[in-house]
């Protein structure tokens, strides 16, 4: 062989590894970046590290959150149904506020955001008509409905071999009693049973003790835990813009400030 074209296929031979191994690296991370591996630190609040384990775990199966503004609780929740989701590729959620008129600036917008904070939104598909967010490549879609319409809820048919697993009833103060949230449950988990099923339910507490929701706290029961929290436990930094929560400004355009800062 001419001694020019041996270097020649030399040359070429190096160049081709050399392009198969920055395609087997640009693929390994590729691959590593769209692996979950679960809610990160940095996206939760002090107060929700072992309530979140407990979650992981199956610790309980009902998990009431309660506090005031800035306590973080919507948050935790909308990022816990998201988490669930990618976590468990046989399981759709559903979200609930007690009237369809408030899901859009509430639930819906907080899982939109929860998905956003997780660098997850192109694995996603959320439309408002109708009201849901698909998971692409799996089929698992979060569901949002009205608490006062549980038949609804009950009417909902998840993708085949796929079962409602978990749900966040948002502000559930304002659902109408005990008995409706056993109705929502019900219908929620037909299939799988409220034993199998977890329910995230949060609220501000009521200041009437003769509320159905706090005299419920005080009931003994094995399978639930109630977990308080405040503004005080969300990080310093975003104690600067509590003033901003006073006026009315929702705690999603002020997490994005905070971002943006």
């Amino acid at each position: 062989m001419n001694p020019m074209d041996r270097h020649k296929k030399e040359y070429d031979n190096r160049m081709l590894a050399l392009k198969e191994h920055e395609f087997a690296s640009a693929h390994d991370l590729s691959e590593s970046e769209t692996t979950y591996k679960g809610l990160p630190a940095r996206v939760l609040g002090r107060a929700y590290f072992d309530i979140d384990r407990d979650i992981n775990s199956r610790k309980y199966r009902r998990y009431g959150f309660k506090g005031g503004r800035g306590s973080l609780k919507s948050s935790y929740c909308g990022l816990k149904v998201v988490d669930q989701i990618m976590l468990n590729p046989s399981m759709c959620a559903m979200a609930v506020r007690e009237l369809a008129d408030d899901l859009r600036d509430s639930v819906y917008a907080q899982i939109v955001w929860a998905i956003d904070e997780l660098g997850l939104s192109n694995l996603f598909k959320c439309t408002t008509n109708p009201m849901q967010i698909l998971r692409k490549e799996t089929g698992q879609i979060i569901y949002f409905r009205a608490g006062n319409k549980p038949s609804k809820i009950k009417s909902i048919k998840p993708p085949k071999g796929m079962t409602i697993g978990i749900l966040w009833i948002e502000e559930a103060d304002q659902i109408s009693g005990m008995e409706a949230v056993r109705n929502i449950m019900q219908s929620c988990f037909r299939g799988v049973g409220n034993d199998d099923g977890i329910t995230l339910y949060s609220y501000n507490t009521p200041v009437s003790q003769a509320h159905y929701i706090n005299k419920e706290s005080l009931v003994d029961d094995p399978t639930r835990i109630i977990h308080y929290s405040s503004y005080l436990d969300a990080p310093s930094v975003w104690h600067q813009y509590r003033p901003l929560a006073r006026t009315g400004v929702h705690w999603l355009a002020i997490f994005k400030e905070i971002r943006l800062n």
